[in-house]
């Protein structure tokens, strides 16, 4: 690993510790695991230039498929940037205009994938990771779940308990089929009702989800049934407008959990990472 003395950390998970010793590991873990035996490879195969100099390297990790390792100018991705000098739109910027790196993330297009990114800034290495996968196809889940909220929300307007239970159990499923698609605890070809409530439940015991939604899709899944088939049942509605903005506030926080934090404003803009 090139000597260079400062890590800097960035995660999808909590902030990690200031630490330039547990940065270093990280970097160091990556070199020896992705970035050497690439180079070695590039460099067995005569595709290496005599002036080579690293100063990026990015692994792919695509949700079936090969791993991809992208070198220097190879590297795909968004990134909030501090930088030394000012800048007007379209100004050429290279990686000694970096005062530092405050986020980086995958292009939309990627974000199925998950990545290991390392850059030098010019005065630091930055290492990025996100191990969440299929995101894109998660964000597709979240957008049909909103749409079964919204018919829950107009059938027990209109008093239609059976359809108002039905649909509300359908916002939850695919809700939660998303949260643990994106954390790997779940294949995404899963259609059955069981794996994805009994993998929940489990999620729950761990301190993972949030308690009260968890209860909502527990009573939804008990009550369906009978609401549905049962020609005795109460068409007492058995559910008050707290569930509602209870499945809501789960959806909006499991979409910014999954969406780009950085490309919602950057149609425009393919690639962001400047050459060195």
């Amino acid at each position: 690993m090139p000597e260079r003395p400062i890590v800097q950390v960035l995660s999808d998970g909590p902030p990690l510790p200031e630490s330039n010793e547990m940065g270093r590991r990280v970097l160091e873990q990556a070199f020896e695991l992705w970035i050497k035996p690439e180079l070695a490879r590039r460099k067995e195969a005569g595709v290496l230039p005599d002036d080579f100099a690293l100063w990026g390297a990015q692994r792919i990790q695509p949700p079936e498929g090969q791993v991809i390792i992208r070198i220097n100018d190879e590297i795909r991705g968004v990134a909030s940037i501090k930088t030394k000098r000012p800048f007007e739109k379209g100004d050429d910027v290279v990686v000694g205009d970096f005062e530092g790196i405050e986020d980086f993330d995958l292009p939309s297009d990627e974000l199925d994938s998950g990545h290991w990114t390392v850059l030098w800034t010019g005065e630091r290495w930055l290492t990025s990771f996100n191990f969440m996968t299929q995101r894109n196809r998660c964000l597709l889940l979240l957008d049909k779940a909103e749409h079964f909220l919204a018919a829950s929300r107009r059938a027990e307007e209109d008093g239609h308990a059976a359809v108002a239970v039905d649909t509300l159990f359908s916002a939850c499923e695919l809700a939660s089929k998303a949260h643990l698609v994106s954390f790997h605890t779940l294949p995404m070809g899963t259609r059955t009702h069981g794996a994805i409530h009994s993998g929940l439940n489990k999620w729950r015991r761990l301190g993972n989800i949030e308690g009260a939604f968890v209860d909502i899709f527990n009573k939804m899944n008990r009550l369906r049934g009978p609401y549905r088939y049962d020609d005795q049942q109460s068409e007492s509605m058995p559910i008050a407008v707290e569930d509602f903005e209870i499945v809501e506030t789960v959806i909006a926080t499991e979409r910014a959990r999954l969406r780009s934090r950085l490309s919602e404003n950057t149609s425009e803009v393919e690639e962001v990472i400047p050459q060195a």
